[in-house]
């Protein structure tokens, strides 16, 4: 029942003052849940992990001779066009950094770094690719070449899209949906 319930003090304004704020924890607490429950549906769906902001596993860089040498071995190129969205791919992303990489067995290698326009997007990325006339037979290595993205904004948990693959003479869109910082799980002071 929604009105102006009494309390103990016969300020019935008061009493709604403190339902509101408990109603509104209430929720907040719940939408949290929900989109964390959210996030490990489509991480595990999509190789997109979120995590709080700044806490991107940061492994040891290659080096840009070991990018370059990647580059001779393998002339063909695709490209990689990034569009950053929320609340389901519904809402554009703005001021979102960009960044792409070339993972290596030692290292990575970053690529790119931009910051997203007013419509969530990012100028097109052209990287190496593998021949298009590759083989495609059980064993073998996957016919195309892959990369990591990661995308961060200040108002929303970071996400890292691993294996994001590319094919010679192909343009691949690669969608990040971001999930609000206000929704991230809050860790109670008992967790690490």
């Amino acid at each position: 029942r929604i009105g102006n319930p009494p309390d103990n003090s016969g300020t019935p304004r008061d009493a709604i003052g403190r339902n509101e704020e408990e109603y509104l924890t209430a929720a907040a607490a719940f939408l949290r849940e929900l989109l964390a429950r959210y996030a490990e549906k489509t991480s595990s769906a999509d190789n997109t992990h979120h995590t709080t902001n700044g806490q991107n596993f940061q492994p040891p860089a290659a080096t840009k001779g070991e990018y370059e040498q990647f580059q001779q071995e393998n002339p063909d190129s695709g490209v990689i066009k990034t569009q950053v969205f929320t609340a389901r791919r519904t809402y554009p992303v703005g001021n979102a950094q960009v960044n792409l990489y070339k993972v290596f067995p030692d290292g990575v290698y970053l690529i790119d770094s931009q910051f997203t326009d007013h419509s969530g997007q990012v100028k097109p990325v052209t990287v190496p690719a593998l021949e298009r006339s590759l083989p495609e037979t059980p064993g073998d290595p996957a016919p195309y070449v892959s990369y990591r993205i990661t995308v961060s904004h200040p108002d929303f948990m970071d996400a890292v899209i691993e294996q994001v693959p590319v094919f010679e003479g192909v343009t691949s869109l690669q969608a990040v949906d971001l999930i609000p910082a206000a929704a991230a799980p809050v860790n109670s002071p008992d967790e690490p």
